[in-house]
C-alpha cells in the first residue's frame, strides 16, 4: 500500500500547512511524486517504508543531486540505449520542475487566508 501525498507531506513536514506544498508527478525512475515546501524551500521525493523520505533537502541541494546522479549514470556502461534514453528524460523532467519551482515567489501561509505572497 503506497502513501497518499498528504501522508508523505506529514512525514516530511508534520507541522506545515498543506497550502504551502506543491506536488509534482508521478515522475522520475520511480514514478513517484516530488513534494516542494514553499515556506522552507525544501524538496522530498519518494518514501522508504512509511516513516522517511527517500530524499529530503533544499531545492538547491536537490538540483545538484540530480545533475550528479544522472550524469554519473549516463556515463556508466551498465545501461542499454533505452535505459540511457529514460535517464535523459528523467533528468530533463527534474530540470524543468526545478526551474519552475525556482521561478515561484516566496510564500507564507497567513492564518486562515488561502494565499499570501511576499
Amino acid at each position: 500500500m503506497s502513501l497518499t501525498i498528504e501522508e508523505k507531506c506529514r512525514i516530511a513536514w508534520p507541522e506545515t500547512n498543506l497550502k504551502a506544498i506543491i506536488a509534482v508527478g508521478p515522475m522520475g525512475s520511480r514514478q513517484d511524486y516530488l513534494l516542494f515546501n514553499r515556506e522552507t524551500n525544501e524538496v522530498t521525493t519518494g518514501n522508504i517504508g512509511k516513516d522517511r523520505p527517500c530524499w529530503f533537502s533544499s531545492l538547491d541541494a536537490f538540483a545538484e543531486r540530480v545533475e550528479k546522479s544522472y550524469g554519473e549514470r549516463l556515463e556508466s556502461a551498465q545501461y542499454s540505449e533505452e535505459g540511457k534514453a529514460n535517464l535523459v528524460r528523467y533528468r530533463a523532467e527534474y530540470r524543468q520542475v526545478i526551474t519552475f519551482l525556482r521561478s515561484l515567489p516566496s510564500y507564507k501561509v497567513v492564518a486562515d487566508e488561502p494565499v499570501a505572497y511576499a
